[in-house]
Order: structure tokens, then C-alpha cells, then sequence
């Protein structure tokens, strides 16, 4: 299967291919009260090893730096420091400090605490009463500052060697802060590959009432599309026609077209996008990309190439087609017609849009 570009741009660790076959039989576990019923935080019973000290000591100093809501200001050295502690961090080394840190008050601390989780976590992925408290913390968290990093930490737990599913499931489909939700959506497939209702998870996320969150969740599937093909494809051939969502729509279409592995889909696909800009709504690039994804992929039929090829062309040609998606059709041209498509995008060098007439230039520029 390609890398996506999409899923590259996200993803920082690609488990591909990893996923275990889904069991669609097993129930998912009802949502739990677990903001409610959650036990307090322990104290951590482990002395301070020098290691420990350390990360603290880094901690502290990255605290004195200037920060903004995005957190520490980048040019700080102490700031720097923290980030680049891999030889402290990695592996999970220092999970405890890390914890540690996230159990504090100061939302600063927290944000550093779940960055370097994020990042470098290992060892309270499996280690339950770390874990706990790292979900703890999230069902606690109100700050926006440290949401998405504390929600893709709370993604690398594994869910059942921790018992942890409920709770984590429950932060997934109704946390106050969108952008935690949207990173647990995002990777916890990813990083449970054998947990079934993980991946159930995911696909109800589909259906989520926020668009961050859906758009996450049909990303997610990407990453664990080699074990679960039929499922995979279901779910983005079951969105390609989203009329609420042309977003999620287009990202549904281009994950179909690129992944190689939904042939079955192509036909209905090209039905969706001609229905689709006939009515005037094909208004994301993502929509033409994805013909083009047809065009050279060596599973489809001529006749599937034919008719991705046509449909890219009067993208480009109709004037009143979105300035994104006429000019990734004028793309979609050259990957579609080898022979005649920069003949053909030449013609719109005079285009009476300066973005066409920009985007005709890059396209014929040699590379």
C-alpha cells in the first residue's frame, strides 16, 4: 500500500499493517461514568532516581521561558532543552516524571508532561497504574493548551492490557475539549492494533457529531487498512456522498482511490464525483486528486481511466468550479492524459483567474 500523503503529515510513528483481524461479533463496552466514578490520583511510591531529577530540573527551567498559548517560546534555549532531552525521554525512561508532572496544577507543566508522553512515551502504555493516572488526567483536563498532546498520549495506552478501554472510550465520544477527542480519534487504532473495540471506536467516530473529530477518524483508518480492507473501504465508500460534509467527503474519496485495495468501490465512486460536479459541489482539490489517483493506479480499468480522465478536464475547463479543485484538476490532467495533458494545461496559461494562470506555470515549471 503507498504512504499517504495526508497520514505522513499527521502521523508521527506509522504503525501500517499492524491491526489484528476486526471482530465485528464482540459488543462495544456501554460508555462509563468515568469522569464520575475515577479514583483520585496516588502518590507515586517510586524515590526520585537522579534521572528523575533531571527531567524535573528541565521542567522547571522550561517553565521560566516566555510562553504563549501555542506554549514555550521556540527561541528559548531551556525550551529547546526539554524537547531535545531524547537521550532522557526515549523509551520511556522517564514515564514517571513525566506523570508526575502531568498530575500538577499549572497547565504549563501539564503541557510539557503530555508533549514529551506524546513523544517519547513507552512505558506507561502497559504499566496500569501509570496509565490510569494519565487517563485520570485527561478526563480532569480543562485546558486547551494541553489537549491535543494529552490526547494523543492517552491514544498510546494499551487499552486491554490496562482494563482501560471503557474509560478511554468514554473520553473519545464526549470530553469537552474538541481537540482531545479528535487525537484519541485520530491514533488509538493505530496504537492498539489488536484491541477489536478500538477499532469499532473508530468507526463510530465516523458518525461523530463534530467534523474534527469525524475527519480524524476516517484519517485513522488509513493506518490500519492492510488487516482490515473491507471495513476500511466500507467506511470511506460510505462517505463519499456526504452532502453535510465536503470534506470528509473528499478525504473519503481519496483515501478509496489511493489505497488499491477497493476496486470494487471505483465504479460507484466516479458515479459519486460526475453526480457531484454536475450539481456544482465539487468545491474541495481533494475531489480531482482522487481521479487522478484512478488514472495511475494499475488496478483500474481503461474505461475507469477514461472517465476520470474527462471529468478532471471539464473540472479545469468549467470556470465556475472552485479555485482548489480546478486547479488540482489541471494536476489531475497531467497524471491522467501522459501524452496530451501538458498540451492540454498550457491553455490556461491566459486564464482570466490569476490563480489558474499561477497554478498553470508551477505545473509546466521543469523540474
Amino acid at each position: 500500500m503507498p504512504a499517504h500523503p495526508i497520514v505522513l503529515a499527521l502521523a508521527t510513528v506509522a504503525l501500517v499493517g499492524a491491526c489484528r483481524d476486526h471482530d465485528s461479533s464482540r459488543e462495544l463496552p456501554a460508555t462509563s461514568a468515568a469522569v464520575d466514578a475515577a479514583p483520585g490520583p496516588s502518590a507515586s511510591t517510586a524515590p526520585i532516581s537522579k534521572g528523575d531529577a533531571r527531567a524535573l530540573d528541565l521542567a522547571t527551567k522550561a517553565l521560566a521561558c516566555g510562553w504563549s498559548d501555542d506554549g514555550p517560546a521556540l527561541e528559548c534555549d531551556a525550551a529547546r532543552a526539554w524537547r531535545e532531552a531524547r537521550d532522557l525521554f526515549e523509551g520511556g525512561r522517564e514515564d514517571s516524571s513525566l506523570v508526575e508532572l502531568l498530575g500538577r496544577s499549572d497547565d504549563r507543566s501539564r503541557y510539557l508532561a503530555a508533549q514529551n508522553l506524546a513523544v517519547f512515551g513507552e512505558r506507561y502504555r502497559t504499566d496500569k497504574p501509570l496509565a490510569t493516572r494519565v487517563v485520570l488526567a485527561a478526563e480532569r483536563e480543562k485546558s486547551p493548551r494541553v489537549a491535543e498532546s494529552l490526547g494523543e498520549a492517552v491514544a498510546k495506552v494499551d487499552v486491554d492490557a490496562t482494563d482501560l478501554f471503557d474509560r478511554v472510550r468514554a473520553l473519545a465520544m464526549k470530553h469537552d475539549l474538541l481537540a482531545l477527542r479528535a487525537a484519541i480519534a485520530a491514533s488509538l487504532a493505530q496504537h492498539n492494533p489488536a484491541s477489536g473495540p478500538a477499532f469499532t471506536l473508530t468507526l463510530d467516530l465516523l458518525r461523530d457529531h463534530e467534523k474534527e473529530v469525524r475527519l480524524a477518524a476516517i484519517g485513522a483508518l488509513w493506518m490500519c487498512e492492510n488487516r482490515h480492507p473491507v471495513e476500511a473501504c466500507d467506511a470511506w465508500r460510505e462517505h463519499i456522498d456526504d452532502a453535510d460534509d465536503d470534506d470528509l467527503a473528499s478525504r473519503a474519496c481519496d483515501y478509496l482511490s489511493w489505497s488499491g485495495r477497493c476496486q470494487d468501490a471505483i465504479d460507484a465512486l466516479l458515479d459519486s464525483e460526475e453526480r457531484r460536479f454536475k450539481a456544482g459541489k465539487t468545491t474541495e482539490a481533494l475531489f480531482a486528486k482522487a481521479l487522478g489517483n484512478i488514472c495511475e493506479d494499475v488496478k483500474t480499468t481503461r474505461t475507469q481511466k477514461e472517465r476520470a480522465t474527462d471529468l478532471v478536464r471539464n473540472m479545469a475547463q468549467q470556470s465556475s468550479t472552485p479555485r482548489p479543485a480546478r486547479g488540482a484538476a489541471l494536476a489531475a490532467v497531467l497524471r491522467c492524459d501522459a501524452a496530451n495533458g501538458r498540451s492540454f494545461v498550457a491553455r490556461f496559461a491566459t486564464d482570466p483567474d490569476p490563480f489558474i494562470q499561477a497554478r498553470t506555470r508551477d505545473l509546466l515549471r521543469p523540474r
